[in-house]
């Protein structure tokens, strides 16, 4: 008889399986060692690989299996029932309707399993080869792929600007030219951001909690308040404790607004973010753009001679002139960080980004002065909520110390020195952002020739609670590979920076070609006499592939591949379509290939089918022949005859580069021959 499960049993995070003998009974102590002992030997994946074993444990051996307790019945049965691949399956769907999440938890258990009859049920034969004495009921299956493929679009990056207004609203010019007239004499007018302090965030103070506690807000001495500071966010509160009226005094934490800042400005992962080091232990202090020993701290690290360096903000030595300069430091990144020592992780990215590092050393400040420690944080402390997955033991020693620049002031006890913690805490915020915008775009008149909003974000119903609505359009991953687009064709960053330093990638992943004038700006030139046309055509087009059947489409639209316009209309959702100059790209006008999001369409997946597979995500496509931009070769391209005067114009474009390129051929080949 299955015993009742009791909740709240530390199973998540304990990797020894001590759980089993108080939820499940002091009869699976064998499974529990056994897990345990496996346990102990992994390093990479240990999340998911703990929640396996415990669903095996718990959902199928438990319910199905009972008699397994003794493990020698699991592997030859009993009463006629033998455990199975297909058992185990249909028992894990009953939880996990991901087919890709179905096949790694079951190859987990035969792994487990594996493990087991090797280490425990094998016996040497007379050559000195291990021979299993019984054989694993569990068969591993191959990863089952959705047959649709599926297109999720990045947010467009004019939005991204407007998220940033909203967040930390910039001075404008009539703010300014008051700012200019009161500067004192001989000196001149700085960037605005610098006339820019946390107080200036309201939006974000908003969101923080209206209630008594929580949210952002933390409770504080009330000399700890200091009021002259601008970025000292202070509130009172009158509550009643113990029967009596008292004042509490709250300050607000900007570390939760902060992470969604980076991450509308540097293409970062949200966990890259929450990891990033403070620099407070380095060797070398950043302080209103000049560099200085560290006297702040007794705890910095090095010397002069060797200096040590872990912050986000970093000292680069240019061996070319000799000089120093500001760059970034971004301590982790995912794989490629696998066996390196703590100070080899991560990359440097050489760009001083001044926004950026004026509000990085405010919030370093902030902390220093409003949540101070005394010692960077030991890895090997940190739980699950703070890295947002379950990591082993080996994997917490090699992250070594870290004096978290994103550590949560609000939260209880040890965990205000920890990082924040991820999406949980994070999603929510980001919603709300996305939802300001949305009301914002619809207020100004920016919808749907129909009338219809601009959808940002997955409506609720009205009795949801705020910290429930998290589901967006735009998921936070998206700003990554919008951010990085932008770069790419928008600046004069070179490619090594964009894609080694910028993106963290540790090769050139894709081919990225910049030029000042690119082909679709050229084309959008000489398409400007067709203006008024062109803009009625912009919003009828996105209505009509909006509400429109794919038949419908058929007839009236002008594409290079049915199941790819099938698969980005899928959404049907008009803000991430781009307008080119000749007609839509419904990918959002994407050029980089993302390593966080495979199902991102773009550039480089636009061309020719390379390799065909019956799983839409194994297909294999080229890039857009002859490079980026080239939208009238790409899968992701559709017009309509409204664009027949800018595709004309491309048309006599490339004529004319073809017509001259034939006659420099004729005129080298003339000259050949004359020699």
């Amino acid at each position: 008889m299955a015993k009742k499960v009791k909740k709240h049993d530390g199973r998540t995070s304990d990797l020894t399986f001590k759980w089993m003998l108080t939820t499940l009974g002091p009869e699976w102590e064998q499974w529990q060692e056994l897990a345990a002992e496996w346990m102990a030997t992994q390093h990479v994946g240990v999340d998911h690989k703990l929640s396996a074993l415990s669903r095996f444990f718990e959902s199928y051996l438990l319910e199905c299996a009972p008699y397994a307790t003794d493990i020698g019945l699991f592997f030859k049965g009993y009463n006629g029932h033998i455990c199975s691949t297909e058992e185990l399956e249909a028992t894990v769907r009953k939880t996990i309707n991901d087919p890709v999440k179905v096949s790694k938890s079951i190859n987990h258990l035969g792994d487990f399993i594996n493990y087991v009859i090797e280490h425990h049920l094998s016996e040497e034969d007379d050559s000195g080869n291990l021979m299993p004495l019984v054989r694993n009921p569990l068969s591993k299956i191959k990863r089952q792929q959705s047959h649709t493929e599926t297109v999720r679009n990045p947010l467009p990056y004019r939005y991204i600007q407007d998220l940033r207004q909203i967040l930390c609203p910039l001075p404008d010019k009539a703010e300014l030219t008051v700012i200019e007239q009161n500067l004192p004499q001989g000196e001149s007018l700085l960037p605005s951001y610098h006339y820019r302090h946390f107080k200036h965030w309201t939006w974000a103070q908003e969101q923080a909690g209206q209630r008594k506690s929580g949210g952002d807000w933390f409770e504080v001495e009330p000399d700890l308040i200091d009021k002259s500071d601008p970025d000292c966010v202070w509130r009172t509160k009158e509550v009643t404790r113990d029967n009596k009226r008292i004042t509490l005094h709250q300050i607000w934490s900007p570390v939760k607004a902060m992470v969604i800042f980076m991450k509308l400005h540097l293409p970062l992962r949200t966990y890259q973010v929450r990891m990033l080091d403070s620099g407070e232990a380095d060797t070398w202090r950043y302080e209103s753009g000049r560099w200085k020993l560290n006297d702040k701290h007794d705890f910095a690290l090095g010397s002069e001679k060797r200096p040590f360096g872990k912050g986000i903000i970093r000292r680069i030595h240019d061996t070319m002139t000799g000089q120093y300069s500001t760059g970034l430091y971004i301590n982790t990144n995912k794989t490629a960080d696998q066996n390196k020592d703590e100070l080899e992780r991560g990359y440097i990215i050489p760009w001083q980004n001044e926004e950026v590092l004026y509000w990085l050393e405010k919030l370093r400040n902030w902390q220093e002065k409003y949540n101070p420690i005394v010692k960077p944080t030991d890895c090997t402390t940190l739980l699950t909520k703070h890295i947002g997955k379950h990591k082993s033991q080996t994997q917490l020693e090699s992250m070594g110390e870290i004096a978290f620049l994103f550590r949560d002031a609000s939260a209880k006890g040890e965990d205000k020195y920890k990082p924040i913690c991820g999406a949980a805490n994070i999603a929510p915020f980001w919603y709300q952002l996305l939802l300001e915008l949305e009301n914002q775009l619809a207020e100004q008149g920016n919808t749907l020739d129909n009338g219809e909003r601009l959808k940002l974000v997955v409506d609720y119903p009205e009795d949801t609670p705020e910290n429930a609505k998290v589901a967006t359009n735009f998921p936070l991953h998206s700003l990554r590979v919008s951010l990085i687009t932008a770069y790419t064709m928008d600046t004069q960053l070179p490619l090594p920076v964009i894609s080694k330093l910028l993106a963290g990638h540790s090769r050139i992943l894709m081919t990225i070609y910049y030029n000042k004038i690119t082909p679709s700006v050229m084309a959008e030139k000489m398409s400007e006499a067709e203006g008024e046309l062109e803009g009625k055509a912009k919003q009828s087009v996105r209505n009509f592939l909006k509400d429109a059947s794919l038949a419908q489409i058929q007839c009236k639209m002008v594409y290079h591949k049915e199941d790819s316009i099938q698969a980005a209309l899928v959404n049907r959702n008009p803000i991430g379509w781009e307008e080119r100059s000749a007609g839509l790209c419904l990918v959002g006008g994407n050029t980089v290939k993302s390593d966080e999001v495979s199902t991102l369409g773009g550039c480089w997946n636009g061309g020719e089918l390379i390799r065909d597979a019956s799983a839409a995500v194994n297909r294999i496509y080229g890039s857009v022949p002859h490079g980026p931009e080239n939208c009238i070769r790409c899968r992701w391209f559709i017009t309509e005859a409204r664009y027949l005067p800018a595709l004309n114009a491309q048309f006599n474009q490339l004529s004319y580069k073809a017509h001259q390129a034939a006659n420099l051929s004729v005129e080298i080949e003339g000259e050949l021959e004359a020699l």
